[in-house]
């Protein structure tokens, strides 16, 4: 059972990687928090992060404040690259507390992949190759 009362049935799986995901970088995203109140229990359809880059963002009237304007820039500003076979297979709608393996497994290769992102913009952004 969880803090809000929830009973759930786990797959086993989350248990071996509950810790290292939790951990992980790619498994961050900074967000003020007024917007990150806003949409923790939501889909990440309804966080507007899979859909296309030219749809307009709504359903919080402060994306716009950040600039966030279209489901491109929601998605940029998450580090999510173009590759969102993942995070597609992540998305569940039904309910978000549902997690089958496969959909812990999406999350967890979503997860690495969004880490190893950040870490290739790092290490171009500062100019690490030289030091090679």
């Amino acid at each position: 059972m969880d803090m809000r009362g929830r009973h759930y049935n786990w797959p086993k799986i989350f248990w071996s990687w509950h810790e290292p995901l939790l951990k992980s970088p790619g498994n961050l995203r900074f967000w003020p928090k007024c917007l990150n109140r806003a949409d923790g229990k939501n889909s990440l359809e309804a966080k507007q992060i899979v859909g296309s880059i030219d749809d307009l963002a709504s359903g919080n009237p402060n994306l716009s404040h950040y600039g966030l304007n279209v489901v491109g820039d929601i998605r940029k500003a998450s580090i999510v690259n173009d590759d969102l076979l993942n995070w597609k297979q992540v998305a569940y709608t039904d309910d978000v507390y549902n997690w089958t393996e496969e959909r812990i497994n999406a999350f967890r290769r979503a997860v690495d992949k969004r880490r190893n992102h950040i870490y290739n913009g790092f290490f171009e952004t500062l100019g690490f190759e030289k030091w090679l």
